[in-house]
């Protein structure tokens, strides 16, 4: 039996969290199932100390969500009706478990276009099963795409050092050809390069989130402003390591309280009018590299 949804999301996700208070009681609920569905799958991969008990774990999970197998437990069980309940295609879920499954082998990402790819199986899809529990029109849903991609390369600004403690390089090779090991050592060359990555991390992000702001004209009055809230605190995480002045080895970055709160207010305080959707457009660049694996909009959900 999982624990009530909104308990993992205030122990682990507490930008989200925050940003939920705007939403109606029910769609939060939701959405912190579907979190929790994410934590849960983040977790096999993370925790467990054998990766072949880990994929096997992930297999099964991908087994069920396609109908292979029936033998699901409870836990699934209760996710399958949640996916089934807002019409999520499981294709969804399955290109998550892939996307984490690949976190059980030695993460070293080549370039940028695998990177955006990485980015969006374990969080531009997010996005997308977010779209029916905030009531998002399909037509806003490449926009939601970008935010969880923004979102993800924030998280791998962030975590460089952590991630490097397991082994792990998701800043692209093509950018910064060192091992983990490298990263971890004081060799400032090594951190010069390390750094400068970072920032480019950040500078692609920006274009995500820039898109991704556009994408909230397609979300109804509610839900644009936790969303708003959301994507502009989450943001902010990389304004504090641009001030921190990409020092990876320092403490991992923390948008405190009273920050949420005054980046919460500028937020919703710059909503951009509402627009005619039929105005607005997005940029394919942005999705060049996921073309293979990316649903349209038609079979999305």
């Amino acid at each position: 039996m999982t624990e009530p949804a909104l308990n993992t999301l205030s122990r682990y996700g507490k930008s989200f969290r925050f940003a939920g208070q705007l939403l109606e009681h029910g769609q939060l609920q939701e959405a912190a199932k579907l979190y929790q569905f994410c934590r849960w799958v983040d977790d096999i991969a993370d925790e467990s100390e054998h990766a072949e008990l880990a994929a096997k774990q992930l297999n099964h999970i991908n087994d069920s969500l396609s109908g292979k197998i029936n033998s699901r437990g409870q836990t699934l069980d209760e996710f399958m009706r949640f996916f089934k309940r807002h019409e999520i295609s499981t294709a969804l879920p399955m290109t998550l478990v892939n996307g984490v499954q690949s976190d059980l082998s030695p993460a070293r990402i080549h370039d940028q276009d695998e990177l955006i790819q990485y980015a969006y199986q374990v969080a531009g899809v997010v996005g997308l099963m977010m779209c029916p529990i905030l009531g998002a029109d399909k037509r806003g849903y490449d926009f939601a795409i970008d935010l969880g991609v923004a979102m993800q390369l924030t998280n791998i600004a962030r975590d460089v050092k952590e991630d490097a403690e397991m082994g792990r390089r998701y800043i692209p090779f093509s950018w910064c050809p060192h091992s983990p090991k490298e990263i971890l050592s004081k060799d400032e060359q090594i951190r010069h390069t390390t750094a400068n990555s970072i920032k480019r991390l950040l500078q692609l992000a920006e274009q995500y989130y820039a898109s991704a702001r556009i994408g909230l004209q397609f979300l109804p009055p509610k839900s644009r402003r936790a969303i708003a809230v959301a994507l502009s605190v989450y943001r902010h995480i990389g304004v504090l390591i641009e001030q921190q002045h990409y020092q990876y080895w320092l403490p991992r970055c923390v948008v405190p309280t009273y920050k949420k709160i005054l980046v919460a207010a500028k937020a919703l305080w710059q909503l951009p009018s509402v627009a005619p959707i039929n105005t607005l457009k997005h940029h394919k660049e942005l999705h060049q590299s996921l073309s293979q694996l990316k649903p349209t909009n038609s079979d999305a959900l």
